[in-house]
């Protein structure tokens, strides 16, 4: 029968065993890496900041004629 889904209380489950958990994907133990990206997002906040602030010094007027 197309279009219909038996009842919930029917539908057929399995558990799958989880086991062992896998290891981690990425584990950075020095914290170089943490570093190097909290470097540059300060970076980045700080071009966009002068970016921003000469935009409203432009609309401002305050830039060259």
């Amino acid at each position: 029968m197309a279009g219909r889904v038996p009842p919930i209380e029917l539908a057929q489950t399995t558990v799958t065993p989880l086991g062992e958990p896998a290891p981690p994907v990425f584990a950075d133990a020095t914290g170089a890496r943490r570093r190097r990206l909290r470097r540059l997002s300060y970076a980045a906040g700080l071009l966009a900041a002068v970016l921003l602030l000469a935009f409203w010094a432009g609309l401002a007027g305050l830039g060259p004629p």
